[in-house]
């Protein structure tokens, strides 16, 4: 039997700042440090190499952006790790709001997370910069639609990359209202499971669609807007089963890929289906 949410408590949204998975502003801020010295040190590195797709110049444009990037004046950029948190917790109040109002109006309303990844879509180390996000949202769109996913949907497109096949894998994490919708769920789980039906990596099963009914908001949906991007490495624990932990990409990988999040823009990650009425309380 499902567990209903606690609408008391997700009426408490102080502590959002608070939680465990939201890094602090100081980590985030050191984080951007970081960057900045790494764009740097890698354009000078590539000052006289031909044929670049993001030259010396456009990574020192990047790294002043992000010195300069202040609260009163955020670059809204989303290789900016501060702006990316407070992204972050801006959509997290207006999405809290909007489950406590659906609550408020019928107590049993459930909400669900979807992952979606594509396995069919991955593309070589360098070959994320020619990735079109655009077309591949419409085509989310389709398969919701088609589906006949209903209201809102939230979420955001990520990309990670896989060292053993030098893959870089999309994904999408969804966010929706999951009554009313459960035999539409069902229809596009089916679709994506045609659509992606092998793994990149022998031998291992593919799991292209997770659904999983939103219990405790502050884990559940706390990967919903990350807009990460790691290095994927297999390993095997002492009982042979096969695991996967995620790594900083390496410095020039991780750099074009900064540069490339910076050319997108924000709003290109993300996926708002439907979802004014979600998004009313929210800045974004």
């Amino acid at each position: 039997m499902s567990k209903k949410l606690n609408l008391k408590e997700l009426q408490f949204e102080s502590w959002i700042e608070e939680w465990d998975w939201i890094y602090n502003y100081y980590d985030a801020a050191i984080e951007d440090e970081y960057r900045v010295d790494v764009l740097r040190k890698t354009a000078d590195s590539i000052y006289l190499e031909p044929y670049v797709r993001y030259t010396t110049g456009y990574m020192h444009e990047l790294a002043d952006k992000l010195e300069f990037c202040t609260d009163e004046e955020p670059c809204k950029s989303p290789a900016c790790k501060r702006c990316v948190r407070m992204f972050q917790i801006e959509i997290y109040r207006s999405i809290l709001r909007s489950i406590v109002h659906e609550l408020e109006r019928d107590p049993d309303t459930r909400f669900c997370a979807m992952n979606i990844v594509q396995y069919s879509r991955a593309v070589d180390a360098y070959g994320f910069v020619d990735y079109d996000i655009k077309a591949d949202k419409t085509r989310l769109g389709k398969l919701l639609f088609n589906s006949k996913v209903t209201g809102p949907v939230l979420g955001a497109f990520e990309m990670d990359f896989h060292k053993t096949p030098q893959k870089w894998l999309g994904h999408y994490h969804l966010f929706a209202r999951l009554s009313g919708n459960e035999e539409a769920i069902a229809r596009l789980s089916g679709k994506v499971g045609k659509l992606h039906p092998e793994h990149i990596k022998s031998n291992v099963i593919a799991r292209p669609f997770l659904v999983q009914e939103i219990q405790d908001p502050r884990k559940q949906i706390s990967y919903l807007y990350k807009l990460g991007f790691n290095e994927v490495r297999d390993f095997k624990t002492p009982n042979r089963k096969r695991r996967t932990k995620k790594y900083r990409l390496e410095e020039r990988l991780f750099c074009n890929y900064l540069c490339w999040m910076y050319e997108m823009g924000l709003k290109k990650f993300l996926v708002r289906r439907k979802a004014s009425v979600w998004l009313r309380h929210s800045n974004f």
